[in-house]
């Protein structure tokens, strides 16, 4: 007695379709991202500064930025916290935020629309600050306590935005890699499994078949979680 052929399709078909599915999962999940809205932000420090009598900063970028342009040239941007917070952490957190919103953009602008996943994990580091090149904070004594506000100073240029995404790229790329390994390897241990067990159910004349069926479909099970629980 042969081991049953349409459940070894079952069990291929099974497989095909776990394969299929991670592709589509992969691939959703690097294009499906959408970014916040990159809305410009009002300065709020500069309305503060106007109700409070406080003196302009002495920051030439903020002042006066297209001075500041020519004088250092570059591809700056300037963030700004989307309102008064009560403490100095919280602007900062927010201006960064803002920051991760804009260089968001400018990566898919410069990479295209696939480096979406990559442009979403450069994110964290805009908001842990890296490539910020100046910053003010400022507190504002108000009626109703002290508000901080926050301006932060990027330096955005070409080489910084391949410089952030470089590292999330080669990782993206590690972990492909792995993925097809776990899939070629979860397709041979199946391939070789039922080769196996046709083989020894021929020589045994079909006496284990019922076993080998349940070994081969077991393996099968199990080679088809390894595919959808890798990386």
């Amino acid at each position: 007695m042969a081991i049953r052929l349409p459940l070894i399709l079952i069990f291929v078909i099974t497989v095909a379709i776990a394969l299929q599915h991670r592709r589509s999962v992969r691939h959703e999940s690097t294009l499906s991202f959408v970014a916040p809205p990159t809305a410009d932000v009002p300065d709020t420090a500069a309305a503060l500064r106007s109700l409070t009598a406080t003196p302009s900063p002495d920051k030439l970028w903020l002042t006066d930025f297209a001075a500041f342009n020519t004088k250092t040239p570059g591809d700056w941007l300037i963030a700004r916290c989307s309102g008064p917070f009560a403490s100095q952490t919280e602007a900062e957190q927010s201006a960064r935020s803002n920051a991760a919103r804009s260089i968001y953009d400018l990566i898919v602008k410069r990479f295209g629309e696939s480096s979406r996943s990559l442009a979403s994990a450069a994110m964290q580091d805009i908001k842990a600050g890296q490539f910020q090149f100046d910053q003010l904070a400022e507190h504002f004594d108000r009626p109703y306590g002290t508000v901080w506000t926050d301006s932060i100073l990027f330096d955005a240029s070409a080489q910084n935005l391949d410089r952030l995404v470089e590292p999330h790229r080669r990782q993206l790329g590690a972990q492909q890699h792995l993925a097809t390994l776990i899939q070629i390897a979860a397709f041979l241990l199946v391939a070789t499994t039922w080769m196996v067990c046709l083989v020894v159910n021929w020589l045994t004349k079909g006496y284990f078949t019922l076993r080998l069926e349940v070994l081969a479909a077991t393996i099968t099970v199990l080679a088809v979680f390894l595919v959808l629980g890798g990386p």
